[in-house]
């Protein structure tokens, strides 16, 4: 399946992908009120407002035909420890969950390295929500650094 990047135009089935992957992965884990209060039109104009502007952030889809199943966004680490001009932090990947263990997440990942170049890789815990297989253990073969910053910075970091 080919890997390309995000276009303004795929804002609607990033957010659908985006809203479907969390509604998945993260019921029983949450509190089932956050995932079904994800609105997949408010995500649609942020992912808007991101695939609009120039940055340093890379934006991959992973298309199935005219569909979109998964996508990944990666950029300079945000961590303050880390140099941002040596290490890529993976700020998402998420699939359909249909697509779930068919090796999808770890193509968006290998995408998002070759495009971002190479240094240290940064994965925080967050980030993962999409890959569901074992984040710790896919992260661990890479070579990169695992993070967990907890479930409340969780909440408070990245969650509308």
């Amino acid at each position: 399946m080919p890997i390309r990047a995000a276009r303004f135009e795929d804002a609607q089935q990033i957010a659908e992908v985006h809203v479907a992957s969390w509604r998945v992965a993260y019921r029983g884990i949450l509190s089932d009120s956050l995932p079904d209060s994800l609105s997949v039109e408010a995500w649609m104009e942020r992912w808007r407002e991101r695939l609009s502007r120039v940055s340093e952030t890379t934006n991959l889809v992973l298309a199935l035909g005219e569909s979109l199943i998964g996508l990944a966004a990666a950029g300079p680490a945000r961590d303050l420890d880390c140099d941002p001009l040596r290490t890529h932090e993976v700020y998402a990947i998420y699939l359909r969950s249909e697509y779930w263990g068919e090796g999808h997440g770890k193509e968006l990942y290998l995408a998002r390295e070759t495009r971002c170049g190479g240094g240290e890789r940064l994965m925080p815990f967050f980030g993962s929500s999409g890959i569901i297989c074992a984040p710790a253990d896919f992260t661990r073969r890479k070579g990169s650094r695992w993070i967990n910053r907890g479930l409340s910075k969780i909440t408070t970091a990245i969650l509308p």
